[in-house]
């Protein structure tokens, strides 16, 4: 319709689309996130996601950590980057590898644990490398670069599976499947989640 046509009464622009609120309660009380049931599965959706989102600030200092307390040169440091972003390119791997391999009787989320303790333990741990080196208790040589782009890519490996898990969540609780009890999949239920991520 062009500008200036006027709508007649009882057409679809009367029709007001429905906003849900980011934060909400039910009738129960229970807090809904985007009109979403706030579950544990809910929760691990929108933590991966902020973890994504503020990993950025952990690689940026990252580049400074290599830069300036291990010196390496710009084009080591962008070889020695690229090692990280491998587990981000076999990604489907992921997929493969949970669906397949159900481990502790769940495809989902024993991988989902695993992946969160994995990253986590691999950024504790270039924590503590990164304390000895800058206190000159540890050499800052090749074995500290080597231990760093190895804690590195396994805390970028947990990260891209955990994205690849809370995807499929994702898919599946947007589906309706069976692995969604609740049976509240549909293009509303849809919608939520991807606010939510």
């Amino acid at each position: 319709r062009g500008l200036g046509m006027q709508q007649k009464p009882g057409t679809e622009a009367e029709a007001q689309p429905t906003t849900v609120p980011p934060i909400s309660f039910d009738e129960e009380g229970r807090l809904k996130l985007f009109g979403i049931q706030a579950t544990a599965e809910t929760w691990a959706i929108a933590l991966v996601y902020f973890v994504q989102g503020i990993s950025g600030f952990s690689r940026l200092a990252q580049t400074f950590y290599l830069k300036d307390t291990l010196h390496i040169g710009p084009a080591d440091l962008a070889l020695l980057s690229s090692i990280s972003i491998i587990p981000w390119v076999i990604k489907p791997f992921y997929g493969f590898i949970s669906d397949t391999y159900p481990l502790f009787g769940y495809k989902r989320r024993s991988y989902l644990v695993l992946s969160g303790f994995l990253g986590s333990a691999a950024w504790g741990a270039l924590s503590v490398l990164s304390g000895c080196v800058a206190s000159s208790q540890c050499p800052a040589g090749s074995t500290a670069i080597a231990a760093t782009i190895g804690l590195t890519t396994v805390a970028s490996l947990g990260l891209a599976f955990s994205d690849v898990l809370v995807d499929a969540i994702v898919v599946s609780k947007s589906r309706g499947s069976a692995a969604d009890p609740e049976g509240t999949g549909g293009q509303g239920r849809a919608g939520g989640l991807q606010a939510l991520c």
